[in-house]
């Protein structure tokens, strides 16, 4: 069959991604003898025009459209990107055959991180024709279509498969996890336009690597467990490397971004990684997610030998109690000194905070912006988006958070929670944060980024500009005049319930 995979991004205020998912979907599909055309929309502001020319070109038989991210998270605004992508999809849908509720034209699959976390959501605020993948797509995906090349229902799939039904009730089944990574074959990168992806940190085109799959980690607001599943999944050493000789060799890549929740989740794995790629030269550039953990210290000097120049580091707080709070599994001083060998080692670090979670008082909170100003002045840290501090915490459906949310009085059972919704607790309220953050950080706002009250540093900003203007190719369009011809990121009041 004909299948042509969609990516629905329209994200113009953060660095769009390679769509990486695309990639491995059309390997596996091509694998199983059928044929595949990738179309990124991140790509193409007016995009319809695109969709008409490749359905008319490609005929497909199916449509793929995946849908990462919800929104860009922080109070007490956010960019909600949920009635941009929703708008794609209806037309993506009207253009090959539907109606707007999915019905009477090519069957479409949704797919993504969005969908997996608010499968139920999405799909009614779509309508009863579309059917939907939870959790990986890779196996599930060839059985639907292989279920429509035979003729048969693909909703009587046993596994990984969600919609309405006739009668409008949501069916979902069990996710199909892939236990054996190394069965899923190396992304097919040739379908993608690789060299219209651009990385922050040196301006070289990027591409994205997996190394495993699922999250043991307990983190309270986290959605990982619900994509990938709590087990630990590793692809071998070998195969990694040989799919980063590729990227190189083959595609002319010198920048790659090691797309793992946590890099170091799996402390061995990292090392053995590291060891190869300095033994076997792929003369890449890589970043990657850290953990900050004692053994963190150890690898630290191993993956800048091995080419690593930029390091995210999801701290969240620098208090005990909060670390705590969020059960982070670490303290503090190890975040703090990690950060700071991060600095000796010269890799570029991106430091993340979130204030609001539950328990958050003055004193944690002023606890935290001492350490923080503390590693900036001593570090001297520059760079695009270094700090960046969100206020309240995402609420995302299935985690401990939305529990914690619940039982406080803070969210109603049964919120819908597609559209955003955050959390701070009702031990410091949302007043009291942003006054304290205003008061504490207002004179060094060149400096922080707190983009949910307005305070974007210079860095940030620049990046912006530039997403706008590199992505903004095809159209030649400006940001404002993007911003006023279509629905791209909504900015929306977040609701807080207290």
């Amino acid at each position: 069959m004909r299948v042509l995979l969609c990516n629905s991004s329209r994200e113009l205020f953060v660095t769009p991604a390679p769509p990486l998912a695309l990639a491995i979907l059309g390997a596996v599909l091509n694998q199983r003898g059928h044929e595949v055309r990738c179309l990124d929309l991140t790509l193409w502001m007016q995009y319809e025009e695109e969709v008409k020319r490749v359905l008319r070109d490609f005929q497909p038989d199916v449509i793929g459209i995946s849908i990462r991210n919800l929104d860009a998270i922080s109070y007490p605004s956010a960019i909600s990107f949920v009635p941009a992508v929703l708008s794609v999809v209806r037309n993506i849908a009207l253009l090959s055959g539907n109606d707007e509720r999915g019905r009477g034209g090519l069957p479409i699959v949704l797919g993504g991180a969005a969908v997996t976390i608010c499968t139920e959501q999405i799909l009614r605020s779509l309508g009863e024709g579309y059917l939907a993948v939870r959790g990986e797509g890779e196996e599930v995906l060839v059985d639907i279509v292989e279920a429509l090349e035979e003729g048969k229902d693909p909703r009587l799939l046993p596994q990984g498969v969600a919609f309405l039904d006739s009668e409008g009730s949501y069916v979902e089944r069990a996710p199909k996890l892939i236990q054996d990574l190394d069965r899923v074959p190396t992304p097919a990168r040739n379908y993608l336009d690789n060299h219209s992806y651009v990385n922050p940190w040196d301006e070289r085109i990027i591409a994205n690597v997996q190394t495993k799959r699922g999250c043991p980690l307990n983190c309270i607001f986290c959605t990982y467990p619900s994509i990938e599943g709590h087990g630990l999944r590793l692809r071998s050493t070998a195969r990694v490397v040989d799919e980063l000789m590729e990227i190189r060799y083959s595609f002319g890549i010198k920048s790659v971004f090691f797309v793992d929740n946590v890099f170091n989740i799996h402390h061995e794995q990292a090392m053995d990684l590291c060891q190869a790629i300095i033994r076997r030269k792929p003369g890449l550039q890589w970043a990657a997610n850290l953990a900050a953990n004692e053994r963190s210290l150890e690898l630290l000097p191993l993956m800048a030998e091995a080419g690593c120049v930029h390091v995210a580091l999801a701290a969240d707080s620098f208090s005990d109690q909060m670390l705590d709070s969020m059960q982070k599994g670490a303290s503090s001083s190890l975040i703090e000194r990690v950060a700071n060998r991060c600095t000796e080692l010269g890799l570029e670090v991106f430091l993340s905070i979130i204030f609001g979670a539950p328990g958050e008082t003055p004193r944690t909170v002023q606890a935290t912006l001492e350490v923080l100003k503390r590693i900036w002045i001593r570090n001297r840290w520059e760079g695009h988006r270094a700090k960046l501090i969100h206020l309240g915490m995402r609420i995302y459906p299935r985690t401990r958070l939305e529990q914690i949310a619940i039982e406080e009085g803070v969210l109603q059972p049964g919120t819908n929670l597609l559209m955003p919704h955050h959390y701070i607790s009702p031990t410091i309220g949302a007043d009291r944060l942003i006054e304290i953050i205003h008061r504490e950080l207002g004179e060094e706002q060149q400096e922080f980024s707190v983009p949910g009250i307005g305070m974007v540093d210079q860095g940030m900003f620049d990046l912006v500009t530039e997403n706008a203007q590199l992505y903004g190719n095809h159209a030649c369009l400006g940001i404002e005049e993007e911003i006023s011809r279509q629905p791209v990121p909504v900015i929306v009041p977040v609701p807080v319930e207290n």
